[in-house]
This record gives structure tokens, sequence and C-alpha cells, in this order.
């Protein structure tokens, strides 16, 4: 019985782990911080490999201001999630948000604030639906993944798409 107890419960714990990493895509990096913007709560960071994550930094975060462009840190955050892909339209898309925030504050501090972005598809994994892309409007490369893996057989190295998808968070900052 014992054996029994111990084998659910890692079953459950894998089952919990599972859902949760399937919901957040939590990502761990040790980046550079490019931009600092107080006043909107927007980090920036190059990551090692090249690629910039923007990172939306919520209340609860109350140092904001000690964080230094040119700065290592360490931080975990809930990656971009690419919500839907469709060929770009006439006007470049900048990152506003696709539905009008409720309140000035949710703008910037909605952490399930979804936006839209015109970018040109740098590489496509879609064994892993991860997609990386160069943002038309800054020419800085990205990455995301596709909340639907099969998402990506539509579009290819070079194809100039409009992203619709959730704004990365910072989850924790060491």
């Amino acid at each position: 019985m014992k054996y029994f107890a111990i084998a659910v419960l890692t079953t459950l714990s894998l089952s919990l782990a599972t859902v949760s990493s399937a919901q957040h895509y939590r990502r761990t990096v040790q980046a550079t911080v490019d931009t600092v913007d107080v006043q909107s709560r927007i980090l920036e960071l190059k990551r090692p490999e090249g690629y910039f994550v923007r990172l939306h930094v919520p209340e609860t975060f109350t140092k904001l201001d000690s964080i230094k462009v040119g700065d290592t840190i360490n931080c975990t955050y809930n990656e971009n999630v690419i919500r839907k892909i469709e060929k770009a339209g006439a006007t470049v898309a900048t990152r506003e948000p696709v539905a009008p925030p409720k309140t000035p504050a949710d703008v910037h501090g909605n952490p399930d604030l979804v936006r839209k972005v015109t970018a040109t598809v740098a590489a496509v994994d879609d064994k892993l639906g991860n997609l990386s892309f160069k943002d038309v409007a800054t020419d800085r490369l990205y990455a995301a993944r596709a909340e639907k893996p099969d998402m990506l057989k539509k579009v290819k190295v070079g194809d100039k798409v409009d992203l619709t998808y959730t704004q990365a968070t910072l989850f924790e900052l060491k």
C-alpha cells in the first residue's frame, strides 16, 4: 500500500507539473539588461543566444528602478505565447494591445495582455513549437512558443507575418 501511495503521488505531481508548464512556459535565463522603462514597467533583456525578450514587470517587484542597462541578471519569466499567425497586413503592427485595456494601468500592467506585432520569420522549430522572428519595427530578434505547434506549419523562414501573442511576464529576478 505504501508503494502504491508513492506511485500515485508521483504520477499526480508529474501530471500537475506538465499542466502547469504547458500553460505558462516558464524559462530561466541569465541575460544582459538592454532597456529599462520604469514608467511602463517594461524590461528588455538580451539572452546569450542573441535573442531579445521583452518582459512586463509586475507591480509586486518593487526594485525595478535599481536595475540598470548593462546589468547581468538571472530571471525566470513566463514566455510569450503566440496565439495567432496571419499574413502581414498593409500596416505594421507595433505591440499595441489587441483589445483596449480596461484601465490606464492595464496598458503595461496586465500580464495576460494580448498584443500584435509584424515580424519576419527567422527560424521555425515545429518539433518544439518555437518560432524565431525579427520585429519589423525594431529589427530585433525574438523567440516565442506557439500555443498550438501545428500553427507553425503554415509559415516558413522569410515570411512576413502578424503575430498575436501574450505578453511575457517576469516571474522572479535574482
